[in-house]
């Protein structure tokens, strides 16, 4: 798989890298170079929101994690895993319908 990073994260399957290390190891050399893991559950991180951030049509993106509109609290959501999304929610369904086709994120 290939990512597109998103701020300073980007997500990274190891597995599909063909490495010929260890992912232990790929971790350990990141590590070196003072690049950490995240690990980001997504669910609780949208569940911690509830209450707190606010539904406003056509939110931006800068004003997350106060407001969001369904898509970008979306895009929000993937970036925090260092994943790239398009913004508005036909291009989110166009992007989707890719993925499936090449197996792929961009």
């Amino acid at each position: 798989m290939h990512y597109k990073a998103v701020g300073n994260r980007c997500a990274v399957d190891f597995s599909s890298l063909l490495l010929p290390v260890t992912t232990e190891r790929a971790l350990n050399i990141l590590a070196e170079e003072n690049i950490k893991p995240v690990d980001v559950d997504v669910i609780s991180l949208a569940r911690e929101l509830v209450g707190k951030a606010e539904w406003l049509w056509a939110a931006r993106q800068w004003q997350a994690p106060a407001l969001f509109d369904c898509s970008s609290f979306t895009k929000w959501l993937y970036g925090q895993m260092g994943i790239w999304i398009p913004r508005r929610p036909q291009q989110q369904f166009e992007f989707c319908e890719l993925i499936q086709k090449n197996s792929c994120y961009f």
